[in-house]
């Protein structure tokens, strides 16, 4: 699932100073520093996605992956109907009448080819994340220890248990929507604690992590979910489906499926939540 950001390390409501830890929760000097080049890093790996994913989606990178897709997939995106059947696999073909402007379709087709360019990179990066459980559980950061296990867990779950698995999601254009959504959100956010080890909490920056969740979490979670279910041996348009034909791990991803949907609701709104705490927001009359 898209990542939560309400659990920062210290994070003060507007007006307030940023809060000062005492000398008894002060971190070494070694752990600072490891923190900092950790999130530093972090952001680095995630901008030099973002960059890719920037350059391949708008036909900048000469790649040439796009020959290399079946001819059914060109079949599917060329027939125009993909962004109203976000969720299909080899059994969910999309319709066959061409309405989408062709720079719409060549964007779907390079987004098809976009795992082909930095899947095995998203996939290790994303790994990388691992580590903050692990600076959770040594009580580095103040994130709660089983919320960091739920956020990282989820990711891997997607990068290992879906993309990994089902090769059918890799010519998936969905894909793209959910790593470009993550790698945005990565890296204010790594950006964000890499100042905030240091003390420095830059108001701008602190805006934009608390802001771009509207539209960033409401693409990267969705995504995540139809990607799931393009695993699954379900045809949608028209339906039809065989429960009987369903393995255990297809039951596993379905129930997967149904959870994403109520925890976005439930982390949206908490977000926004949080954003009037941090930011402020309309304040309510005194009589």
């Amino acid at each position: 699932m898209a990542r939560i950001e309400e659990y920062t390390e210290d994070a003060p409501a507007k007006g307030q100073k940023p809060r000062v830890q005492s000398k008894k929760r002060a971190r070494p000097a070694y752990v600072t520093a490891y923190l900092f080049l950790y999130n530093t890093a972090s952001s680095l790996a995630w901008f030099y996605l973002l960059v890719l994913i920037t350059l391949h989606l708008a036909g900048i990178s000469k790649t040439a992956v796009e020959n290399h897709l079946p001819a059914s997939t060109h079949q599917y995106l060329r027939g125009g109907l993909l962004p109203l059947k976000l969720a299909y696999g080899p059994a969910n073909p999309i319709g066959k009448h061409h309405w989408a402007p062709q720079w719409a379709v060549q964007v779907l087709e390079r987004a098809s080819t976009l795992y082909m360019v930095i899947g095995p990179a998203v996939k290790w990066i994303q790994t990388g994340a691992l580590l903050e459980v692990v600076h959770s559980a040594l009580g580095w950061v103040r994130s709660p220890l089983t919320t960091t296990v739920m956020q990282v867990a989820s990711r891997i779950i997607v990068v290992w248990g879906i993309t990994d698995q089902y090769p059918s999601t890799h010519s998936n254009p969905i894909y793209a929507s959910m790593v470009l959504a993550w790698s945005l959100t990565e890296v204010v956010r790594y950006a964000f604690y890499a100042c905030n080890v240091l003390g420095l909490e830059p108001y701008a920056l602190l805006w934009v992590r608390y802001t771009t969740f509207y539209i960033l979490y409401p693409i990267g979670a969705p995504s995540e979910a139809f990607l799931m279910f393009s695993t699954l041996p379900v045809t949608l348009f028209p339906p039809r489906y065989n429960l009987g034909s369903f393995t255990l791990s297809n039951w596993i991803v379905l129930v997967l499926y149904a959870v994403w949907w109520p925890s976005l609701y439930f982390l949206y709104t908490y977000m926004i939540r949080q954003r009037r705490k941090v930011l402020g927001g309309p304040r309510k009359k005194v009589e």
